[in-house]
């Protein structure tokens, strides 16, 4: 299970070899992150995928991962360069790191449902330069 996620990240996110997607997903896949205006389906996903790399050059690690049952949890260091607008703010050419949590359900050796949170507040403040509220801690 540990090694089908870390093929997810490695491949589909850090790659981007979109073609592999089905290695990973199933075809009833649900993402429960995604914004209303996506499909909550592997497409939807690859669409969110491809739209975060036309505002990022990004690159995620997994720092801890536990598996439990047909469950796994992946906290994450996500770092990017700001290439392209990103809610209204212009690419700056900031470099960051944020951490995420995503949570996994795997049922017959493929992913079948997502739920993910990356801190985009922090996201803002670094690339805005404001801060204010909590920090997630590394």
């Amino acid at each position: 299970m540990k090694q089908l996620i870390i093929g997810f990240i490695e491949t589909i996110w850090n790659q981007q070899r979109f073609e592999k997607i089905d290695d990973f997903l199933s075809n009833d896949f649900i993402d429960f992150s995604l914004p209303e205006a996506l499909p909550t389906t592997k497409e939807g996903t690859l669409m969110w995928i491809e739209n975060t790399g036309k505002s990022f050059k990004h690159h995620t690690d997994i720092d801890t991962l536990v598996a439990e049952g047909n469950m796994a949890i992946a906290k994450i260091s996500f770092t990017a360069t700001h290439i392209g607008e990103w809610r209204g703010i212009q690419a700056a050419g900031i470099k960051f790191t944020v951490t995420g949590y995503r949570t996994f359900r795997i049922e017959n050796e493929k992913i079948t449902a997502h739920w993910g949170h990356i801190d985009a507040t922090s996201i803002h403040n670094q690339l805005t330069h404001t801060g204010a509220g909590c920090k997630i801690q590394q």
